[in-house]
């Protein structure tokens, strides 16, 4: 799909994840702030995606238009309108970071997982957080690569009012699809790769 059908798609539903994104990161943090001295970068931004997806997760439960999937390996998607979202901190180039195994490749090079039953657009519902480390911009974003957008939408709290930012894709050159190793993350007995992160 492209980008207006996926915002087209998504449009009834993202006040309802702007909400929960906000409600999250500033519930770890008041929750917390007594000991965000002590934590790593990584274990507060764990902890601000833990908090924000149980939001998402007591918000979407039942809704006959949603599914939440939380698998076993940590990974946990949101899914809506034919398009997977899973919960990111962005850095300020509005990409992810990820420990490269096989499932967050396939996610970010817009492959099918394997408990999906047909093609999906695989996003990122994410978030930039201020220098003071007080407020974040939101952001729903397709990722084409390891270190790179398709687009970027800006999610304001009037989830009619976005901001379109256009990524050029990179030119491959003609290279191959990318196709996983052997080596990138090591397989559970259900057959899904270890490793999934979310920073």
């Amino acid at each position: 799909m492209d980008k207006s059908d996926v915002m087209r798609g998504l449009e009834p539903f993202l006040a309802r994840i702007h909400d929960c994104i906000v409600r999250g990161f500033h519930g770890a943090r008041i929750n917390n702030e007594h000991q965000l001295h002590i934590f790593t970068k990584r274990t507060l931004a764990n902890a601000r995606r833990d908090y924000i997806w149980n939001y998402i997760r007591s918000e979407f439960t039942g809704d006959e238009a949603a599914r939440i999937h939380e698998r076993k390996n940590g990974l946990c998607l949101l899914e809506i309108a034919d398009t997977f979202i899973r919960l990111k901190k962005l850095n300020s180039h509005k990409c992810s970071s990820n420990i490269p195994t096989i499932q967050s490749n396939k996610f970010v090079y817009q492959q099918l997982l394997m408990f999906s039953p047909h093609p999906i657009t695989n996003l990122n519902a994410g978030w930039i957080v201020n220098e003071a480390g007080t407020d974040i911009e939101i952001y729903i974003t397709k990722p084409s690569g390891k270190r790179s957008n398709a687009w970027a939408v800006k999610i304001l709290q009037d989830s009619r009012l976005q901001s379109i930012i256009e990524f050029p894709v990179p030119d491959t050159g003609g290279a191959k699809p990318w196709k996983p190793k052997t080596d990138l993350g090591r397989k559970t007995k259900g057959g899904e790769d270890e490793g999934s992160s979310d920073d």
